[in-house]
């Protein structure tokens, strides 16, 4: 009999990458209770399975083949245990034919779809700083304008956040290809609830034991933020690089190294922040989402309530020269080690140093980003 298969579709910046490295690193665990986490070598067969499914190039630039996601079908519908869990945040972007098209492929297994949600004063920052390690160049002021006006809807950043974070309509999408009783939405806990909150709501809306591995300890998130000092150095990095980079050796050096790595174990205690009236926005369109979710009839865990969020910030400190000075010289004292005392192989997220020439088209393109932003901003005033 075919497992049950949860697949996990994010939303992105919702505990996603926490979530991903707790079930690989209880896959063993998991496996004696019969929940398959699939992946060989890692969660990154995942990505790369499912990136066929989305549409989504490599990082050179190319088509994801057929076999890795045929593998994963295969290794899932003859599982013999009762149920699989596949996680990916793209999966949140697919369009009715794509997701109808994943939940055929694993016929005759039942599909039920997990999506992660969270409130949009704490996403929003976290979305910034996701599309800055990503190489665009957008300030922060034009970020939250892109986000929280209708204009803002017609340029790349507004476009994609709200295709992703759209909760309502992304189980629209999904409703195409699985009965809507079979869509569970998990809210992340307020902010300062420890991490195990939202690990205990993904377990009991993908129906594994939260227990799985008491011996393993809860990862350190992956995916800490940066300080406003390190988001302006990686914006002032991008528009330098823009146009003349690759995006394997972007990825490489510049995502994971230098941002994940370098600036995320340096970041002081300020963060990126809201100003107070775009606060009180978020707010108010968090709460519209809640209520559209639940006309929508999905099964929630948690409470909705959670997608409200707190107005209650203050706005984010606008970093000086001098700081962004001083998280530049940590950023050139670290590659200057690491070319000096190149590793062994790659470190955690693939963060070995590139060959010197690009592996891909460039990151963007210069005269055309600098050409969006300036009409952007010549049509909002």
């Amino acid at each position: 009999m075919a497992p049950v298969v949860h697949v996990h579709i994010g939303a992105f910046k919702t505990g996603t990458s926490f979530l991903q490295h707790r079930l690989w690193a209880e896959r063993v665990e998991l496996a004696q209770q019969g929940v398959l986490f699939p992946g060989e070598r890692g969660w990154g067969d995942q990505v790369r399975a499912l990136s066929h499914v989305a549409d989504r190039p490599d990082n050179h630039g190319a088509p994801v083949p057929a076999q890795p996601w045929d593998e994963m079908v295969q290794a899932i519908t003859t599982w013999p245990g009762s149920t699989a869990v596949l996680s990916f945040e793209f999966l949140s972007l697919l369009r009715p034919r794509q997701a109808q098209r994943l939940v055929r492929d694993l016929e005759p297994a039942q599909v039920h779809v997990v999506l992660t949600a969270r409130d949009l004063v704490r996403v929003i920052p976290a979305m910034w700083q996701e599309v800055l390690q990503g190489g665009q160049t957008w300030s922060w002021p034009q970020y939250c304008e892109t986000v929280t006006s209708p204009l803002g809807r017609t340029v790349p950043p507004g476009r994609g956040f709200w295709r992703g974070q759209d909760l309502p309509a992304v189980v629209r999408r999904w409703a195409t290809a699985v009965p809507v009783e079979r869509i569970h939405v998990v809210t992340v806990p307020p902010a300062g609830s420890p991490p195990e909150g939202l690990w205990r709501r993904f377990a009991t809306a993908t129906g594994i034991e939260p227990e799985a591995a008491p011996g393993v300890a809860t990862p350190r998130a992956p995916n800490e933020s940066l300080d406003p000092a390190a988001t302006e150095l990686m914006r002032r990095v991008n528009l330098a690089v823009e146009g003349r980079m690759g995006r394997a050796v972007y990825d490489r050096v510049l995502k994971f190294y230098v941002a994940k790595k370098v600036l995320a174990e340096r970041a002081g205690p300020d963060r990126v922040t809201l100003s107070p009236a775009d606060a009180r926005w978020a707010c108010a369109r968090g709460a519209e989402m809640a209520g559209e979710l639940a006309r929508l009839g999905v099964n929630v865990i948690g409470d909705l309530d959670d997608l409200i969020g707190s107005a209650d910030v203050r706005s984010s400190p606008e970093p000086s020269t001098d700081d962004v000075l001083a998280a530049a010289v940590d950023v050139i004292a670290a590659l200057a080690q690491r070319v000096g005392n190149p590793p062994r192989g790659p470190g955690p997220g693939g963060a070995d140093l590139p060959p010197a020439a690009p592996l891909a088209a460039p990151i963007g393109s210069r005269p055309v980003s600098r050409l969006v932003r300036t009409t952007y901003e010549r049509l909002r005033h």
